[in-house]
């Protein structure tokens, strides 16, 4: 996008010879997804961000937005400002590294689980489902003691045939096994209301949404998608908000049953969507992190499109003491409630909840993420960025 807004069509070589780097690319998706691109308000000046992120530092010297300087003035002065020019060429910063750490307990083992059994494993992704899926079977019983819930909504970026659906078949499976499926919503969401019916009926529940590029493309354009659709986004956002308070329902002027105002005491919803680049960056939208939904999601790019092929895995069974383990969470801290495990409390019902308390080292990073946040949007204000190209930080 960025080599298209600054280069226009002359740049479509530059695009093509940048691709065509990569084993798996394809001329003919490559020459589509160049004629799709529609560049507005992004261009040369996102790749020397992107770049000096990753260590480059220009030449003083160096003018980047093809003028030439003005009474001495380099055009590109505020920018260059930024940089340490002075310190030594060779002293390049390296971009920090990526250590992702596989936790302990039920997440772990649901994690190690679609890892061992994935054709290709992907690392990343299959952490992010097992968040989604142990935050749904938390739901409404557990709390920490700033009154946090495991509501969450995660995306899974990577490119087709790389084994990102593997988590999702899995999270199925699984739950099945442990008699808890009442838990896992849909694979499509049709519009704002069915969102809203099946929360109604499991108020703690997670969807899995495949293609989910393709759904936030449609549910984010509020000019030509018709207003059930863009109304799944809008209710995803309160809903996320009020997982620690009341959901109130849309007022409708016919009640006629079918329309009654649906409350819901403290909803879980979890969404895991899986997607692969061109379609979830291309279906971003200013107004996604205008409005705030975009801010909800914790998005993870694969660090491995095409990972090694595990090509020893076959059959496969789910570990008994991963299935007792899940039953034993849906049924709530030291409460076993037999062929009622995974039920949960009724959605107008109020809850009663388990405290989880925090160890010191938790408290102190809580702290220190906060005390950090000020200084971080401070910086972003300071430094707007175009709508089409928002900064993602990626969970470490």
């Amino acid at each position: 996008m960025a080599i298209k807004g600054s280069l226009g069509e002359a740049g479509k070589e530059v695009f093509s010879d940048w691709s065509d780097q990569a084993s798996k690319n394809d001329p003919a998706i490559t020459e589509k997804a160049w004629g799709s691109f529609r560049p507005e308000r992004i261009g040369a000046g996102t790749i020397y961000h992107l770049a000096m992120e990753r260590g480059w530092k220009p030449d003083p010297g160096m003018v980047l937005d093809g003028s030439q300087p003005i009474d001495e003035c380099h055009p590109a002065s505020g920018l260059l400002a930024r940089l340490d020019v002075t310190a030594d060429a060779e002293a390049v910063t390296a971009p920090a590294s990526f250590n992702l750490t596989i936790p302990g307990g039920l997440v772990g083992k649901l994690t190690d689980y679609m890892l061992s059994t994935a054709r290709r494993p992907q690392p990343l992704l299959s952490l992010g489902a097992s968040l989604c899926a142990i935050g749904a079977l938390m739901g409404r019983l557990y709390r920490t003691e700033s009154n946090l819930r495991s509501n969450l909504y995660v995306v899974g970026i990577a490119d087709s045939g790389s084994g990102k659906n593997h988590s999702r078949e899995i999270i199925n499976e699984v739950l099945f096994e442990a008699g808890l499926a009442n838990h896992l919503g849909g694979n499509k969401i049709a519009s704002g209301a069915g969102l809203l019916t099946a929360l109604h009926r499991q108020p703690a529940i997670l969807f899995q949404i495949d293609e989910f590029g393709m759904f936030l493309s449609a549910a984010a354009d509020r000019k030509r998608s018709p207003r059930h659709i863009t109304e799944i986004l809008d209710n995803m956002t309160e809903l996320y908000t009020s997982a620690g308070g009341i959901f109130l329902g849309a007022e409708y002027a016919n009640r006629d049953g079918t329309n009654e105002r649906r409350d819901i005491v403290q909803p879980c919803l979890c969404v895991y969507g899986t997607t692969t680049p061109l379609h979830f960056w291309g279906a971003l939208q200013g107004a996604n992190v205008v409005d705030g939904s975009l801010a909800r999601f914790l998005i993870l790019p694969s660090d491995e499109d095409y990972p090694d092929e595990n090509v020893a895995v076959g059959l496969r069974t789910p570990p008994p003491d991963l299935i007792t383990g899940l039953q034993l969470l849906a049924s709530g801290p030291g409460q076993q409630r037999g062929n009622l495990a995974g039920a949960t409390s009724g959605p107008q019902t109020a809850v009663v909840l388990t405290t989880v308390p925090m160890t010191d080292e938790a408290r102190a990073r809580f702290k220190a993420l906060s005390g950090s946040l000020p200084a971080n949007c401070g910086r972003l204000r300071e430094r707007p960025l175009p709508p089409s190209w928002p900064v993602l930080a990626k969970s470490r």
